[in-house]
């Protein structure tokens, strides 16, 4: 076990340093109060003049109003799981061509799978017809 160095200090060493010091620090506080010695206020900060007028606040209110009013949709809106699966069904429906619409799923699926497979073996033809014998 290597040996400790005498500047530093153990966990329980610090917290007892730490704690130490705030006491000292509390009781130095009470020995100002006993002999009259009244800590700094803090300065007061002086609020700028308002120099806007009130058609001017009034639209403010009213733009952060609004910005608030969206934010709050779009929160609603992204918690709302259902209503965001509808929109994203929506979208592809959209998507998907008027000619297939109406179309029982299995045979664009099967029609689908068909120009996929075309589309594989064609380029393995070509494939193999180009290479060098």
């Amino acid at each position: 076990m290597a040996k400790k160095r005498k500047d530093q200090l153990g966990f329980m060493g610090l917290v007892s340093t730490i704690l130490k010091n705030r006491s000292q620090q509390k009781s130095m506080m009470k020995a100002r109060n006993v002999k009259g010695i009244e800590p700094e206020p803090e300065p007061k900060v002086k609020r700028p003049k308002e120099t806007r007028s009130t058609e001017e606040i009034r639209a403010g209110v009213d733009a952060t109003r609004t910005t608030l009013v969206e934010t709050v949709a779009r929160i609603r809106y992204d918690l709302d799981v259902p209503a965001r699966a509808k929109d994203l069904r929506d979208r592809i429906a959209a998507r998907v061509p008027a000619e297939y619409k109406g179309e029982p799923a299995a045979t664009v699926i099967a029609g689908l799978i068909f120009a996929a497979g075309t589309g594989i073996i064609a380029g393995l033809a070509a494939l193999r017809g180009s290479r060098p014998r």
